[in-house]
């Protein structure tokens, strides 16, 4: 046993100082502590033994297990009395350690058990099996669990247990003073953490695109970690389906993604990306403990990390470490920061916990710099596939929102049923139209001043006035023929001449219809309007004075009020098509504005029309407003019932084919 009787003594100085060093986490402190009261005490052996929190409470139902053992024997290392380290499942007495150590920690106080007697605590321990002395360590595990140090020794007297116990609870009484400690070191490293992120998101933020944020991110990681190099990669993709790709070197304008180095860093990055935890070659050495030599981090993600590619990427210089750490947003992976360095020192834990800390407070702001940086259509599919992880899960999820996109287009077209409608040229034509001609062959004497094109008339205003000099002369010379006729024929029954008397009562009767096609000339000379409407072609005012033929075209009177419209039927949806057809017009002047028509009739005759057959459907109108004209052209549909989707869709396409096919 150590003599530290005198607290002064260069042994308990020793003690002091080995316990009050730092050390990397708990499971080095235990050790160290399990190490130190072993060699003190004097005891056989001694365990660290891990205490579940419902082992704690009374209600496990397994075993505590023993995580650290350490036996006195043969010296190692050149330290004479330093304790061995023996397997945990080698240790003496494995069951009564275990209810000592689980006896301890309920009761929160040091306790000591007689080895093959009763489990409750006594002192002075009779036989030659010895006791357990259980210690409860008062430190912080994950899960809950707690710890206690057992000590396995010989038979002492009463006196010398009790110094053994009392020392015992002194010396764990230091785990407190090993979690403030600790929780003083999180606390620097988050206000560390916070400082570096705040001068990365300022740097960030300047940078003009999300290209340029990245290379400032990479620029300024390389500088805060010292590093000989620093990579930016960024996630293409979502879930496991995503491939990580360079986006930044430190220190380098353009990244070549063909180069070997590249690809190698790309390798190292999607190493990291598929743990989605920090990657570390060569693994970071921490002390032991109780042997003092050097050993793998206690942290089991670092020490049990797939470093394949990291191993390839350092293979270049033997004095090279390479680091990956995931960038996250959220819970999401979006990114990964890979580090290199040439430093004889080892990359530290305490310095990857800093920058895995930055980086959790910068990667939703880059992220918000990629997203900001994307074109629309980008977004928009970003988002479908972030939506789509949600109902289909995180593999390949494009295919699958894409599969599942056109199952249900197939369903929706095989079994939804839509208003098919068959569309046609059309055009406008009023119901009562006149159009107006020469009735003679003549010259125009005169037009009321009013009458011109788009003016309402009624029937009977009269529109234009032929000259009637030259029927007027006609006139005269027929009356007086008529009246010579007439006296002839007097003459000739006074004489008793019935020849002559039938010859002059044939030229009276030509003479009298010559007379009355005269007047009926004259007449027809004032060309008044036949029905009431509006004047939508002719101005024959520039033409007063002028000759106009008979049979000449002068004006178009057309009634407003009706209009119907004539739709040029193609011959192969006539088939669809009946007299008794409803359907839409819209014009080329609004086609905005939609007017409902009911069909009136079909004409039988088909008419060609620009290298096509068509037929002519007229329907009138229902509710035409004012500003509709005649001629006005545009595109009628007509409804011919509700059919399936993909039926519309093929109709087209299956009658050429049986056209084709036909034999």
């Amino acid at each position: 046993m150590t003599d530290i009787s005198n607290l002064r003594t260069p042994a308990w100085k020793r003690i002091v100082e080995e316990l009050s060093a730092e050390s990397p986490n708990a499971t080095t402190f235990l050790a160290r502590l399990c190490g130190v009261l072993t060699r003190v005490a004097n005891a056989r052996q001694g365990s660290v033994v891990i205490v579940s929190a419902a082992d704690a409470e009374g209600q496990g139902t397994e075993e505590p297990s023993i995580a650290y053992a350490v036996t006195a024997g043969e010296p190692q290392s050149g330290k004479p009395g330093e304790p061995r380290r023996i397997d945990p499942s080698q240790i003496e007495h494995g069951s009564w350690v275990r209810s000592a150590a689980a006896e301890a920690v309920r009761g929160g106080d040091a306790r000591v058990f007689a080895l093959g007697a009763s489990d409750t605590p006594m002192y002075g321990a009779s036989g030659e099996g010895g006791a357990v002395i259980a210690g409860p360590i008062d430190l912080p595990l994950g899960g809950g669990h707690k710890a206690a140090i057992c000590l396995t020794i010989e038979q002492r007297s009463r006196e010398a247990t009790q110094t053994t116990m009392a020392l015992v609870e002194v010396l764990c009484g230091y785990a407190k003073l090993h979690a403030a400690r600790q929780e003083a070191k999180g606390a620097w490293q988050a206000s560390a953490a916070l400082d570096l992120a705040g001068r990365l998101i300022a740097s960030i933020n300047e940078a003009d695109g999300f290209k340029g944020a990245c290379l400032q991110l990479a620029n300024d990681l390389s500088r805060a970690a010292s590093a000989d190099r620093a990579a930016i990669g960024w996630v293409r993709g979502l879930g496991d389906s995503g491939v990580v790709r360079v986006q930044a070197l430190s220190d380098t304008e353009h990244v070549d993604r063909r180069l070997h180095m590249v690809r190698l860093l790309q390798a190292a990055m999607e190493e990291c990306y598929d743990q989605a935890h920090a990657v570390v070659y060569p693994i970071p050495q921490v002390p032991s403990g109780a042997e003092g030599d050097l050993a793998p981090a206690v942290d089991p993600t670092l020490s049990a990390a797939v470093t394949h590619a990291h191993r390839q990427l350092a293979s270049s210089d033997a004095r090279l470490k390479v680091a990956s750490l995931p960038v996250r947003a959220g819970e999401r992976v979006v990114g990964v920061v890979t580090i290199e360095l040439s430093e004889e020192d080892q990359l530290e834990p305490a310095k990857l916990e800093l920058l895995q800390a930055t980086l959790d407070l910068v990667g939703p702001v880059i992220e918000l710099r990629r997203s900001d940086d994307r074109p629309i259509p980008q977004r928009a599919y970003h988002s479908v596939l972030k939506s789509g992880t949600w109902l289909v899960g995180p593999r390949h999820t494009a295919w699958k929102v894409a599969a599942l996109a056109a199952l249900l287009v197939l369903l929706i077209v095989t079994f939804v049923k839509i208003p098919y409608r068959i569309d046609a040229q059309a055009e406008l034509s009023a119901v009562h139209e006149r159009a107006i001609a020469a009735p003679f062959a003549g010259i125009i004497a005169s037009v009321p001043e009013r009458i011109r094109p788009g003016v309402q008339v009624a029937k009977g205003d009269v529109l234009m006035q032929l000259d009637t000099t030259e029927l007027r002369e006609s006139r005269i010379d027929s009356q007086a023929s008529v009246t010579a006729a007439r006296r002839e024929a007097d003459e000739a029954r006074k004489e008793g001449d019935l020849n002559a008397a039938d010859q002059a009562l044939g030229r009276l009767e030509q003479e009298q219809a010559r007379l009355r096609y005269i007047h009926s000339q004259i007449e027809r000379a004032t060309i008044v309007a036949p029905i009431d409407g509006t004047i939508v072609s002719g101005d024959p005012r520039r033409m007063i004075g002028s000759a106009i033929n008979v049979g000449e075209p002068v004006f178009r009177i057309a009634n407003l009020d009706e209009l119907e419209v004539i739709a040029r039927v193609p011959d192969n949806d006539i088939g669809y098509v009946s007299p008794e057809s409803m359907g839409g017009f819209a014009t080329r002047a609004r086609p905005g504005e939609r007017f409902e028509f009911n069909a009136t009739s079909l004409v039988p005759l088909g008419q060609p029309d620009e290298g096509t057959n068509v037929f002519e459907l007229r329907g009138t109108l229902t509710d035409p407003p004012g500003w509709l004209r005649p001629g006005m052209e545009g595109i009628a549909y007509i409804d011919t019932g509700n059919k399936r989707i993909i039926w519309v869709l093929s109709r087209r396409l299956l009658d050429t084919a049986r056209l084709w096919l036909w034999y």
